[in-house]
């Protein structure tokens, strides 16, 4: 818990999580940064014990779909993010 996500993870993913997060991205509405930037380019993300959240670490979360903003904490509710912090556990 409270591991920040480090982008070069998704690049160790097996053939597995590729395919889950693949799936997953067929989901995503257009917009969604993972549709845009494809997974490898990752969003930075925390995960902080939430079932279905992730703390958003981006530089300008108000660009994404998936942001929601509580109080001075910007979490991410995005599929991919979720699961890739999570650590490919869906």
């Amino acid at each position: 818990m409270n591991k920040e996500h480090h982008p070069q993870s998704v690049f160790e993913m097996g053939r597995k999580p590729k395919r889950e997060v693949e799936k997953l991205l067929e989901n995503c509405p257009e917009g969604c940064r993972y549709r845009e930037r494809g997974i490898n380019d990752p969003c930075h993300v925390r995960d902080v014990g939430l079932k279905t959240f992730v703390q958003c670490l981006e530089k300008d979360p108000f660009t994404c779909c998936h942001h929601i903003r509580f109080g001075r904490t910007h979490y991410c509710s995005c599929p991919v993010c979720v699961f890739i912090a999570k650590g490919f556990k869906a």
